[in-house]
């Protein structure tokens, strides 16, 4: 149940963190090109019982939900996912000594009407953390 807490803790903390975009106010505006986004995530593996899995992913999902990407471009949409899963890896830069095997935490950018647009897996062991 520690561990629950941890990672919950450890992600609330990361989500909590503001993000901005640039972009240049004597841009057009036009809804031509833009919809929404959001982020989901899948947790497997590591060592962990079902029962934390499923826990860990509910909260991860319910974090995620705070990021709905409305009304983006699909090009700036990608650039924000990519740079949110950087920051992701920088936090679990030296693993998780929870861990037995590998953690796999299964990023989705996704439209409204479901669609992957991207996907990227984080891989956390006890010693260290990578995006593939």
């Amino acid at each position: 149940m520690k561990q629950i807490k941890f990672l919950a803790t450890l992600f609330a903390f990361v989500l909590s963190v503001g993000f901005t975009s640039c972009s240049d106010d004597d841009d057009p505006v036009s809804s031509h090109g833009y919809q929404d986004f959001y982020m989901q995530v899948s947790v497997s593996g590591g060592g962990l019982p079902a029962h934390m899995l499923t826990a860990l992913e509910s909260e991860l999902n319910a974090q995620l939900l705070e990021y709905t990407l409305e009304g983006w471009t699909e090009a700036d949409a990608i650039e924000f996912f990519d740079e949110y899963m950087e920051i992701m890896a920088y936090e679990f830069y030296y693993g998780m000594s929870d861990v037995k095997g590998t953690l796999k935490m299964v990023f989705y950018l996704k439209t409204t009407k479901g669609a992957v647009v991207k996907k990227i897996t984080l891989n956390v062991t006890d010693s260290e953390a990578w995006l593939s």
